[in-house]
């Protein structure tokens, strides 16, 4: 999996650090526990310094633990928002927009999630969601993929490198 940035210059916020032509992220190492059932993948901010050596700026690491039905795991609830069809302005307590857990919605409508809705908080997986989201990541094939839209969002959302969600001066590689 690569990220690229948005723009032909990655600007760090570190003021110390400056700005990188052709700035990427890639997953950098998959680390699985057995026994602990949990699951971490680092990934790293790198840039081609100018004798084209991959030099890294910064790393990180998401982890992901537990299954769907544990107390204890890696799980938090995925929040949407989306327009009251029933809002009065007039009426006291009448809310313009709902809030609902995305998995309870997409329950009821068939795994459809509607245009122009706001995710709010995009949660965090626990590690048997995580395996449905990543692909990859075997011994023959190393790197890690990301199919789901919901999953590419939550990592360009919950990613932070250098002080930054990602997904302000990075996207997916096409």
């Amino acid at each position: 999996m690569k990220l690229i940035t948005k723009t032909e210059t990655y600007k760090s916020p570190q003021p110390h650090q400056g700005s990188f032509e052709g700035a990427f992220i890639e997953d950098f190492s998959i680390t699985s526990i057995r026994g602990r059932n949990r699951l971490e993948v680092t990934f790293a901010l790198c840039y081609l310094n100018e004798k084209g050596i991959k030099t890294v700026l910064d790393t990180a690491t998401l982890a992901f633990f537990g299954n769907e039905n544990e107390a204890f795991s890696s799980n938090k609830t995925t929040w949407f928002q989306y327009p009251n069809p029933n809002y009065d302005p007039q009426a006291e307590g009448s809310e313009e927009y709902l809030h609902e857990k995305l998995m309870d919605y997409l329950a009821v409508h068939e795994g459809i999630f509607p245009e122009g809705y706001t995710i709010t908080n995009y949660g965090y997986p626990t590690l048997e969601k995580a395996l449905q989201y990543f692909t990859g990541g075997t011994l023959a094939q190393p790197e890690v993929f990301l199919e789901a839209e919901l999953a590419k969002g939550w990592l360009l959302n919950t990613l932070s490198l250098n002080g930054e969600i990602v997904g302000r001066q990075f996207q997916f590689e096409v």
